[in-house]
């Protein structure tokens, strides 16, 4: 347990107060409504609580009280006026919103290369390796590249299709996709040639190879059509 507490103030005005900032989409900051920041560097161990309090004694504090608060991943969560009242974000998230909170198992770090791992070791899953910690003691557990799930079970972390993910792992029209453990493959379809993740697939014969290509095959075709008239013509006259 931790001897001393973190706080981080938070101070929203009631409306009747000066100033009378009014918050504003994207913007918690005014009446009714206050946001900080925890950066990285604030470790706050093993335990989090809120606490929200009003001037006592305050008759409008007893009348209209906060209606909650939270603590979420920054990129997650666009402030919204609608927010602040008829408990809109309540019923948007009735389960309530998904917090991302930084953690470390164990308090050593990873074993070191060659080295067995401890008997408490936690990244048990294959396709899994072991990563330190940057902000508290201890280490953390993660899936190969192109693999996914959970490195702290056993075989938690399995390989990932790409080719059903082609928002994620690039793969141009003119391929064929085909999935590998540990990756995939992407070469260029028949007569192309380049990097298909790339998208840099092409022709192998340029347009005017082409077109040489078509007249010397429809001369020989002609000659060969050709050579079969006369030969039939030929065998005529034998007879």
């Amino acid at each position: 347990r931790w001897p001393y507490t973190v706080m981080f103030p938070c101070s929203a005005r009631a409306r009747f107060l000066l100033p009378r900032v009014t918050p504003t989409n994207g913007s918690c900051t005014g009446r009714g409504c206050c946001e900080t920041t925890i950066t990285p560097d604030n470790n706050l161990g093993s335990l989090l609580s809120f606490s929200i309090n009003g001037e006592v004694p305050n008759k409008r504090w007893e009348d209209y009280p906060c209606s909650y608060a939270m603590l979420v991943e920054k990129s997650w969560y666009n402030f919204s006026t609608l927010d602040m009242g008829n408990r809109t974000l309540l019923k948007r998230f009735p389960r309530g919103v998904q917090i991302a909170l930084d953690f470390a198992a164990g308090n050593t770090s990873c074993p070191a290369k060659g080295q067995p791992p401890p008997p408490d070791y936690a990244c048990i899953s294959g396709n899994s390796s072991c990563a330190n910690s940057t902000h508290t003691p201890g280490y953390i557990c993660k899936c190969w590249d192109h693999y996914a799930g959970n490195p702290y079970v056993t075989h938690g972390c399995q390989d990932i299709d790409e080719c059903k993910l082609p928002n994620v792992y690039r793969c141009s029209n003119d391929r064929i996709c085909k999935n590998r453990l540990g990756g995939y493959d992407c070469p260029c379809k028949f007569g192309m040639k380049g990097d298909g993740k790339a998208g840099t697939c092409s022709d192998i014969f340029t347009p005017a190879a082409k077109a040489a290509v078509g007249t010397i095959g429809g001369i020989l075709l002609m000659s060969v059509l050709s050579f079969l008239v006369i030969l039939h013509n030929e065998k005529k006259k034998t007879k």
